[in-house]
């Protein structure tokens, strides 16, 4: 039985072991200094680890901050994902600083369909939140990002617990990141996403770890599932 059906059925998780080789670095790859970095990756293949994505600040901002930032964080994952052995990264959408909504909606979707085409072209996968960013009809609008940005490079990372899980986003979440693992209404969301052909990872989501907290938690041999 793998591990995504052994869940759908048990609301609780199984311990970590050493078969949970995953992590999610939960901080902004591309901010750590350059000897830093160099440190991470090299704990990460001496553990044997495999990364399952990467965070970032793309899109953190709001709306009207310089796009270019964005633009050159997403040329330095580029460099780093591959030393990982990771292509998934997580991004956001800005948010509005007084546009008419029309508006803002119109410079999200242009900066996402740039920065996935860019991804695309690195061999990278950029996962956007199903939830959250999108002031009312989140579905309808998730669908017009990805429909807009004409590329599987842009794809939905789903974090149960934070908002209705439907067959739409189901279909299309790359990444699943628990953060509600002794809740009842997880064996549904992980039963929903295996009907829907998820064979992605699961990864246990701390809001509380930072790049120093993490770093150390690898060194001494402890990875996050």
């Amino acid at each position: 039985m793998t591990l995504l059906a052994r869940l759908a059925t048990t609301p609780e998780p199984p311990p970590a072991g050493p078969g949970w080789r995953g992590v999610d670095l939960g901080f902004p790859v591309a901010a750590l200094p350059e000897e830093e970095f160099i440190e991470l990756a090299a704990v990460v293949e001496r553990r044997d680890l495999v990364t399952v994505c990467v965070d970032s600040t793309i899109g953190a901002g709001t709306i009207t901050d310089d796009f270019g930032t964005d633009l050159e964080e997403l040329r330095v994952l580029a460099e780093r994902c591959p030393a990982l052995g990771t292509r998934q990264v997580r991004v956001g959408s800005p948010t509005n600083t007084g546009l008419h909504a029309d508006d803002w909606e119109y410079r999200v979707l242009r900066r996402l369909r740039e920065l996935a085409l860019r991804a695309e072209q690195a061999d990278l996968v950029l996962l956007h939140p199903s939830t959250g960013g999108w002031p009312d009809g989140a579905e309808a609008r998730l669908g017009h990002l990805l429909t807009e940005a004409g590329t599987p490079a842009l794809r939905l990372l789903h974090t149960t617990g934070a908002g209705p899980l439907t067959a739409f986003v189901a279909e299309r979440t790359a990444h699943v990141r628990v953060a509600d693992a002794g809740s009842a209404r997880l064996a549904e969301e992980l039963a929903l996403l295996a009907a829907h052909g998820y064979r992605g990872a699961l990864t246990l989501a701390d809001d509380d770890a930072g790049a120093g907290s993490a770093l150390q938690a690898l060194a001494s041999g402890r990875a996050e599932p």
